[in-house]
């Protein structure tokens, strides 16, 4: 839609794209430029995404199928979580791009809301191009990982769990 480029040229660009976090938006936007060679007009389009609502995304995309099919599994999800009683425990970040060249699906990370600076606790995605891959059969799939080092961390130091000199 902004002139960005698809395959490898693409994979840099959400490799940049996932400095976000970390660097803020103004280091970002100057790697889009240097490192990725995105013209102004793309690079707003980028951050022009980044601010959509869940709710923005159809329209965003009509007109590409897969943006499309993306914009309504992301609307069910979210339809999903509200009648577990959990919406309001789920937040959209367009900007979670890592693990996007073998994810084929949605991106989650699990973030406990009460300490801050922990990092996520899980993350994974959907992923139904890993194993064939490795020369097995497409299968559909959803991985996670767990960080038991933080979480177990974050429950010494929050004096939920006692450790014992023995």
């Amino acid at each position: 839609k902004y002139g960005i480029a698809e395959g490898e040229e693409a994979l840099k660009v959400l490799r940049t794209l996932d400095k976000l976090p970390k660097i803020g938006e103004d280091k970002t936007r100057a790697l889009f430029a240097s490192e990725n060679s995105l013209g102004q007009r793309a690079i707003d389009g980028i951050f022009e995404f980044l601010d959509l609502n869940p709710e923005e995304l159809s329209a965003f995309f009509k007109g590409d199928s897969v943006g499309e099919l993306g914009a309504e599994e992301i609307q069910m999800l979210l339809n999903l979580a509200d009648e577990m009683g959990i919406g309001d425990m789920v937040d959209v970040d367009l900007s979670i791009a890592r693990g996007l060249d073998y994810y084929t699906g949605t991106i989650y990370e699990t973030f406990l809301t009460d300490v801050e600076g922990l990092g996520a606790v899980m993350s994974g995605g959907r992923y139904d191009e890993l194993l064939d891959r490795f020369g097995k059969e497409r299968v559909p799939s959803v991985g996670i990982s767990l960080g038991l080092d933080r979480l177990f961390s974050c429950l010494v130091d929050s004096g939920d769990l006692a450790l014992r000199a023995s």
